[in-house]
Formats: structure tokens, sequence, C-alpha cells
């Protein structure tokens, strides 16, 4: 095998597996609010780690905060109409999903 062909060959598998290990180096968190019912409300959902500062709007009582890095994150809720939630510590993974139901109180 020519030596051109091989060093392509090694370039484009470091490629493969960098990407795939950048793709998932974040986290993410499925948030779910409810009101003192037990039934889903709409609101903000805001995570904090650090400096760092995600957010999310619900729709149907629900959204996933997105891009997440590693490590625990502290995540609190407020809807429109004043109700808050939280702040609830999650510990998010790389390349993982964890959900998380935050119950709303006026």
């Amino acid at each position: 095998m020519p030596k051109k062909t091989l060093a392509l060959i090694v370039m484009a598998v470091f490629l493969a597996v960098s990407m795939t290990a950048m793709a998932g180096s974040k986290g993410k968190i499925k948030v779910k609010l409810v009101n003192h019912l037990g039934a889903t409300t709409n609101g903000t959902v805001i995570a904090k780690k650090g400096n760092k500062t995600k957010t999310c709007k619900t729709s149907a009582g629900t959204c996933t905060l997105t891009g997440l890095k590693k490590g625990k994150w502290k995540v609190t809720a407020k809807t429109s109409g004043g109700a808050k939630g939280g702040p609830v510590t999650k510990k998010v993974k790389a390349g993982k999903k964890v959900n998380l139901t935050i119950k709303v109180k006026k």
C-alpha cells in the first residue's frame, strides 16, 4: 500500500474518532414542570454551573437543556404567573440525558 494512501486512512480514522468523542462530550437535562396538583405547566428553566447559564422554555410542560458540560448543574424554574421551583442539583454526564421533574409553587 502506498504511503500516501496509508496516511489518508490513518487521518480519516483519527478524524472519525475525534468527531465521535466531541459529539458525546456534552450532556442534556430533560425537564418537566408540574404545579402543586401534578399537572404540567409552562415556564422558563434555568441551569447554572459556575459562570455558565443555559435556559429553555417549556412547551406542553417540558423542555431540554442541551450542550451541558459534565458536572453538577443547579436547575431552577419560573412560570409567567410567578410560580417558582428549585433549585435542584443534577449531575450531567458526557453524552447522556438525565430527566428531572420540578414542582413549581407560588
